[in-house]
């Protein structure tokens, strides 16, 4: 994480101070950071690009029988990821309809 933490610093995505009350902040307003922003310098782009079936060739010119379908969910993902925001996502979370802590399990008697 302190590696991906620190690429980010280097992009220009986020800013760190070290010390005692040091951390990582965003280094722009988070309304201007696209969650594609972060996917690309986190993973890159090429999972978007990537044929569902591994083919090397596999194209709309030259597509696998999955292509089509695929590229539907796709795009639609790459389209999700290009709107949203760190500040969309913060604000969902702040409604209360949206959570990222995972609820604890429930236990099973016997």
């Amino acid at each position: 994480m302190g590696k991906i933490l620190q690429d980010m610093v280097r992009k220009g995505v986020i800013a760190s101070i070290k010390g005692p009350h040091g951390g990582f902040f965003l280094h722009r307003p988070a309304n201007e950071i696209s969650i594609l922003e972060v996917v690309r310098l986190i993973d890159g782009l090429e999972a978007f690009k990537k044929c569902g079936m591994g083919m090397k060739q596999c194209s709309d010119k030259h597509p696998c029988p999955l292509h089509d379908e695929i590229k539907v969910y796709r795009d639609h993902l790459l389209q999700v990821f290009r709107d949203k925001t760190i500040q969309s996502l913060v604000d969902d979370v702040k409604t209360g309809k949206y959570f990222i802590k995972n609820q604890p399990e429930p236990v099973l008697n016997g």
